[in-house]
């Protein structure tokens, strides 16, 4: 099962994590436990990023995951976010969505923090376009 659960409410951080339910216990890994691994937003704040499950990929050997500046952030731009397809097994980063393109591919599974994120912080370079990051092919920790 891939859910999206908070720290302790609304405004505290996001995590995506899956669960498996075994024969005889249930199992519970976070495929991205740490946002900024990912993904820097030059734009916004000093606050992690959330980290929300969208859906498993093809064939649930990978999910993806939307890596997002907090609505409640200190900044002047709210909610840009990423899409990562990420490898259950292995954490292997793959394709990655931008904010613009992700909401039109997955409009009816991002919800309404997502679907409604400012698009301003992303479209001009000039006002806070997260550069291309230099990021792990694998996550580990």
């Amino acid at each position: 099962m891939l859910v999206t659960l908070s720290d302790s409410g609304a405004a505290d951080q996001y995590h995506g994590r899956i669960d498996r339910i075994g024969e005889k216990r249930i199992t519970a890994t976070e495929p991205v436990p740490d946002g900024w691994k990912l993904l820097k937003f030059n734009c916004l704040t000093s606050l992690p990023p959330n980290v929300g499950a969208i859906r498993w990929g093809k064939d649930s050997s990978s999910n993806l995951l939307a890596v997002e500046v907090p609505q409640v952030s200190d900044g002047e731009r709210l909610g840009p976010f990423r899409v990562f397809e990420i490898e259950a097994a292995t954490r292997k980063v793959g394709k990655e969505t931008r904010q613009v393109e992700a909401k039109r591919e997955f409009a009816k599974l991002l919800g309404e923090e997502l679907e409604n994120a400012d698009d301003d912080c992303v479209r001009w370079p000039k006002t806070g376009e997260p550069p291309k990051p230099k990021r792990p092919a694998t996550l580990s920790y």
